[in-house]
């Protein structure tokens, strides 16, 4: 049996056929669309056509993101995240398939259709959180580049599922711009108040795209930089 390393799992070249130990399933990878904590994503083709398959170097985690997936896919009835296919192994390693979502990132969208449409994705997503939460679930590691957009209609879906916690347990992924503790605003306890200061962070995000470091000064701090942006001035109006 071949084992990969974590470097050679991040670098499956394109062509390679990944065959499933268990449902004999193939996938054919196309390229690889990012890596994270636990694994690398790739988009593949099979007889379902095309597919994102994340195969991890942390089994538990690979686990976790699928229980997580099949939690949104339940949640009212929507599909939150993408569409869990199917999870199986491979030389070793865990991988699991997934939805393909085609979109554009939230930032992007916005910088090119214009700021009329934060509005809407505000109350999308509102909404989306208020049905996760209502499941005894948050998102956890809710940052722009989890958000695209989808749709002739455009709709916001989730990408990486890999932080959603049950409510009343502790945060174990979060990305430090959009994590409250990191601003001294709180704990990493998973509850509904975490994600909606994520929630405030990402469209504070949509007015200093770069980003900024934080001083000392905590909250204060990010309400100085929502009263000095005009665009963030305008957005309090809504």
């Amino acid at each position: 049996m071949i084992h990969l390393t974590k470097n050679q799992a991040v670098n499956i070249q394109p062509g390679n056929i990944i065959v499933g130990k268990w449902q004999r399933n193939r996938y054919k990878i196309i390229k690889r669309l990012g890596y994270g904590s636990i694994g690398a994503v790739y988009l593949v083709q099979s007889q379902l056509g095309l597919s994102a398959l994340k195969i991890g170097y942390d089994k538990v985690g690979i686990i976790s993101e699928v229980n997580a997936l099949k939690r949104l896919t339940n949640v009212k009835g929507q599909s939150l995240g993408p569409f869990f296919i199917e999870m199986d192994d491979w030389n070793g390693w865990t991988y699991y398939v997934m939805e393909y979502l085609r979109g554009e990132p939230l930032l992007s969208f916005i910088q090119q259709k214009g700021s009329e449409w934060i509005a809407v994705f505000m109350l999308q997503l509102l909404t989306e959180l208020d049905n996760l939460h209502r499941e005894n679930w948050v998102f956890g590691d809710l940052k722009p580049e989890n958000l695209l957009v989808v749709g002739p209609t455009p709709k916001i879906r989730w990408l990486d599922v890999g932080g959603v916690t049950q409510i009343g347990r502790s945060i174990k992924e979060f990305t430090s711009f959009f994590d409250r503790a990191h601003w001294g605003a709180g704990s990493r306890r998973a509850e509904p108040s975490y994600d909606l200061f994520s929630f405030v962070m990402v469209f504070l995000n949509l007015a200093y795209p770069k980003q900024f470091s934080k001083n000392g000064e905590g909250i204060r701090q990010l309400e100085r930089k929502i009263m000095i942006s005009p665009f963030l001035k305008n957005m309090l109006r809504f």
